[in-house]
């Protein structure tokens, strides 16, 4: 039997190798686009990074190698990927007879927008859309139930920790729910087997996918809730909590 499974309380400082601390940690999504910077206007706890680098290739794939030199607090010593790596290298490894190698399927540029026909509107043209640091889940039609690149078991894969994908995201039992953003309401799946306590005892809690939500960032779950990125624009939510790291494995189940 196989079975896939998500970290249920976020990855601490400790878990993380980016500092002594056992509580939570929140790292940005740290493409090699961003090293050494964050874009303006962003909160550094949460975003960071366009989700594809300059030459189109994937983001998360790219923080796994990526440093942040920005900041004194060694909380960004890695990317996201890089520190979910150092996680399994030196917590979960030693179980590693019972994880499954993986591929995880994540898209260059070229072939995520291929998917997707653009849009035009009467803010944007259709090349404004086209390019890896000027696109928007917004113009895009249903990025969170995008299932092309679920991540599937593989024996000439790696084995290894993961964010989870939209498309891994599917094989959670959903409903559909209206959440009230200040401006608006918005549907969104919802998923009670993702709806953790905040990781600093907040009732609030975010954590990263590996999915685009826009062009800046990674898509998130926020309280059980994902979708496209009307998700992220939450703005009382972006500024005043912190994007934990939740990862996932496959297993063989004894």
């Amino acid at each position: 039997n196989k079975a896939l499974i998500i970290k249920s309380a976020a990855l601490t400082g400790v878990e993380s190798g980016t500092s002594d601390s056992t509580s939570a940690v929140s790292i940005p999504f740290l493409s090699e686009t961003a090293v050494g910077a964050l874009p303006a206007g962003y909160n550094s706890n949460q975003r960071g990074g366009h989700y594809f680098d300059s030459d189109g290739s994937n983001g998360y794939q790219d923080s796994g190698s990526a440093t942040y030199t920005g900041s004194d607090d060694p909380k960004y010593k890695y990317g996201l990927k890089g520190a979910i790596d150092y996680y399994y290298e030196h917590t979960l490894k030693t179980y590693q007879d019972s994880i499954l190698a993986v591929d995880l399927h994540d898209p260059d540029f070229d072939s995520f927008k291929a998917g997707f026909p653009l849009t035009d509107d009467d803010y944007k043209t259709y090349d404004e859309h086209d390019d890896y640091d000027n696109w928007s889940g917004f113009w895009y039609e249903g990025l969170s139930a995008d299932t092309r690149f679920a991540t599937t078991y593989s024996s000439a894969g790696t084995k290894q920790a993961f964010v989870l994908s939209y498309g891994d995201l599917s094989r959670t039992t959903s409903e559909k729910k209206w959440i009230d953003y200040g401006a608006g309401s918005v549907e969104v799946s919802y998923s009670k087997l993702l709806d953790f306590l905040g990781g600093d005892g907040s009732v609030m809690d975010i954590f990263w996918l590996r999915s685009g939500g826009d062009a800046w960032s990674a898509g998130t779950v926020i309280n059980g809730a994902y979708s496209d990125s009307l998700i992220l624009d939450i703005k009382w939510n972006v500024e005043n909590f912190s994007t934990r790291i939740r990862p996932a494995l496959w297993v063989t189940l004894s």
